[in-house]
């Protein structure tokens, strides 16, 4: 699949990416390189869930700014009825391969047409990029993103991977440099 990846200004996410970049206290500078994020209302949940109340702030912050917008995917609060419906299609399908957020995730962003979806599940990453037209990108990736939309620097993507790699129960021991040229051949090949 081609697209325009510089011109990428929004995605759907599930909530490991956001999750990471929270914790590392680089929420600004992932919305700095997708202005805007959405999510489903269980991914809002689950997000909450796994971080600190102090951290919680930041994270409700964006989401007042605009920078994160929730949208609830079963209910026509946020959508129209046939959208609704045609999501609840999709979790039903895919049910037995994705759980949770990055299953209403992809259904969103299937449904509303968006082209990229964050997320580091790796099993749920093959599954949407072989039956969907969404492409998953990783969190290496969506700085890899950054350099090449120019809102960061290469040396910002480095610290921001080693910062938010250190929080890990289980870090990537790829050099981020390693992983940032990987990344870089991939967003290449997609344009």
């Amino acid at each position: 699949m081609r697209i325009d990846i510089c011109s990428c200004e929004e995605c759907v996410s599930d909530a490991d990416v956001i999750i990471k970049f929270i914790k590392g206290g680089r929420l600004s500078l992932l919305c700095s390189i997708i202005p805007s994020i959405i999510i489903p209302e269980r991914v809002k949940r689950e997000v909450l869930r796994k971080i600190s109340l102090s951290a919680a702030d930041a994270f409700l912050a964006a989401i007042r700014q605009g920078s994160v917008r929730v949208i609830d995917t079963d209910s026509a609060r946020d959508l129209a009825p046939e959208q609704v419906r045609s999501i609840a299609v999709f979790v039903e399908s895919y049910s037995p391969f994705m759980h949770g957020g990055e299953l209403r995730a992809a259904a969103l962003g299937n449904e509303l047409g968006i082209p990229i979806m964050l997320s580091d599940d790796r099993n749920a990453q093959s599954i949407i990029q072989e039956r969907t037209s969404i492409l998953v990108f990783l969190l290496y990736e969506v700085l890899a993103l950054g350099i090449k939309k120019r809102r960061i620097t290469e040396e910002e993507a480095v610290n921001a991977f080693c910062a938010i790699n250190s929080l890990q129960e289980y870090p990537v021991t790829i050099p981020p440099r390693d992983l940032l040229s990987r990344a870089h051949k991939r967003l290449t090949a997609l344009e």
